[in-house]
């Protein structure tokens, strides 16, 4: 009879396990099939709001598509000030840089993008550094290695002086439209190029890995 009773007892517990591997087979299938629907739909989403975007130079007689720039990285001078446009067109002239955003952007507006940056180097004290700006309270991580101002040049009064944007300044209209990047005290112990990119985005918890509607350039120590 105990013997008996053994077998059964037995019987059962290899059931059970068989049930509750099956059980976890399937959540882990179901769970692998979640993560690709949500994959697919992310980048579906990605593709239907697909958005030309570009980074430029502007030089008072014209605005030039970057790649690579080449400049000293020296404490307190300014490395280089880039503007953002809805195009990659090598040149785009030197008109006012409201007509100039407008003419490319103004076919993007029912969606509503807004610009973020990100930044990548290698220093010699604290290894790789990168991070995502969207708004001025990020830049201030990174400051001792960079000194990062953003700009909204377009929610400006005309013929006006303005300078970078600060945190409480910023709202649901704002528009970071360009970015300067300035030597700092650690400056020094960068040992790399720098990587720095810009992407349009219409969800606030977007990445820039999150989009293709990025554009990335290099910044070389002369």
């Amino acid at each position: 009879m105990k013997k008996l009773l053994l077998i059964i007892i037995t019987i059962s517990l290899l059931l059970g396990c068989s049930k509750e591997e099956q059980q976890n087979s399937n959540n882990i299938k179901n769970n692998t099939e979640s993560t690709q629907q949500e994959q697919t739909d992310k980048k579906e989403q990605i593709e239907e709001e697909k958005i030309d975007i570009g980074m430029y130079l502007y030089t008072n007689e014209d605005r030039i598509l970057l790649d690579n720039y080449e400049t000293d990285f020296i404490l307190n001078q300014d490395l280089l000030s880039v503007e953002v446009y809805n195009t990659t067109k090598t040149n785009l002239g030197g008109a006012k840089q409201k007509e100039v955003w407008h003419e490319y952007y103004d076919k993007y507006q029912d969606l509503n993008p807004k610009i973020a940056y990100h930044i990548k180097f290698s220093t010699t004290d604290n290894g790789t550094i990168e991070k995502t700006i969207y708004s001025p309270e990020d830049t201030t991580q990174i400051y001792d290695y960079m000194q990062i101002y953003l700009y909204d040049d377009i929610n400006q009064l005309d013929n006006t002086t303005y300078t970078h944007i600060e945190e409480e300044q910023v709202n649901e209209d704002t528009i970071l439209t360009s970015i300067k990047l300035t030597g700092s005290t650690k400056t020094d112990n960068i040992n790399s190029d720098i990587e720095l990119s810009a992407f349009m985005y219409t969800n606030s918890s977007t990445d820039i890995n999150d989009t293709n509607n990025k554009y990335t350039i290099t910044i070389s120590r002369k």
